[in-house]
């Protein structure tokens, strides 16, 4: 999503885009998602605030049965930019969750699709399963084990008593 600053009259605007983004997930880069954006866009001067609405959608392979699963990712994202004139390069700041953003007062353009892949990469779930699948989790699966060992020890007398100990 490109915003033309030099385009922008003062004022608020809202702004719609829908496009896709490369590398959101981050354990399947190759997967393009879907995205649509609400932006409503308010210029005072030489600042630019950018309020967003974002959602992504795409399909991962289940974390237990590798078929695709759709992910449906729902994020706000919120922009200030400062056109300082003087500024050598754009540099990118974060404040709490809002980006802070100094351009030139010359640059014409404002290419969001840097912040936007971001704010949808921390809301991409960690594991993804399809519906009516169960994790199985390393340390269930050691609990049950130790379970059993425990079943099947013979318990050396010397430690036997260490049973009746509370902890």
């Amino acid at each position: 999503m490109i915003i033309r600053l030099d385009e922008l009259d003062e004022g608020l605007h809202t702004l719609e885009w829908t496009g896709q983004i490369d590398r959101v997930d981050l354990l399947y880069p190759d997967i393009v998602t879907d995205v649509e954006v609400v932006a409503h866009v308010h210029r005072l001067r030489n600042v630019v605030t950018i309020h967003a609405q974002l959602a992504g959608h795409l399909e991962r392979p289940c974390d237990r049965t590798l078929e695709p699963v759709p992910v449906e990712l729902d994020t706000v994202m919120d922009i200030v930019v400062h056109q300082r004139p003087g500024a050598a390069t754009p540099r990118t700041e974060m404040e709490d969750d809002d980006y802070i953003v100094n351009v030139p007062a010359e640059q014409k353009e404002l290419d969001l699709t840097g912040p936007i892949r971001e704010s949808l990469v921390v809301q991409m779930p960690m594991f993804v399963y399809k519906d009516g699948t169960q994790p199985v989790t390393v340390v269930d699966q050691r609990l049950e084990e130790e379970k059993q060992d425990d079943d099947d020890d013979d318990i050396d007398p010397r430690w036997a008593g260490l049973k009746s100990v509370q902890f």
